[in-house]
């Protein structure tokens, strides 16, 4: 998001940029976005950051960059409503939206490294399996595979499950 920039249609019905009136106090402005964005939505998004341009006139401009979040909806305070957009503009999320929303779960970001293991048991080649998300080891599991030596059918091993390096 940028401050201190004037958007809107044009003739032509584009939204775009109209003027550029500037910031008066662009530091000023700057300790307000930071005491503010605390404020102004529940629950807090995490990684806000602003900055800020300053033009040679001491005037300027402001940037904020907003990071997608995993907490979502986001209600708007201290309206203590929730938002939604569409296209370029606003809307004020009905009950269907509301329980969608707060009907979705985290969907698991999992991965499955299959690790070759060195020791050998039973005259089988040992595999580890590791489950991970976000590149963070879960759980971990060794299999026996069946070779040359060994019947066809794995046999997984019990025991407790360790984590392996991947």
């Amino acid at each position: 998001m940028v401050w201190g920039v004037e958007a809107k249609k044009n003739a032509d019905g584009i939204d775009c940029v109209s003027s550029l009136p500037e910031i008066d106090r662009p530091q000023l402005f700057l300790t307000k976005l930071n005491e503010f964005t605390g404020q102004s939505v529940s629950p807090l998004v995490d990684g806000v950051r602003h900055k800020i341009l300053e033009t040679s006139t001491g005037r300027g401009y402001a940037a904020t960059l907003i990071p997608q979040s995993n907490a979502v909806p986001h209600m708007a305070m201290p309206e203590r409503r929730y938002y939604k957009r569409s296209g370029d503009s606003f809307y004020v999320m009905e009950h269907f939206d509301l329980d969608d929303m707060f009907g979705r779960r985290q969907k698991p970001d999992l991965a499955l490294s299959i690790v070759p293991q060195h020791e050998l048991r039973d005259e089988r080649e040992q595999v580890g399996f590791v489950f991970s998300t976000q590149g963070v080891p879960l759980r971990s599991t060794r299999v026996s595979l069946p070779n040359a030596r060994t019947p066809r059918s794995p046999t997984f091993l019990a025991g407790p499950c360790r984590i392996a390096p991947g």
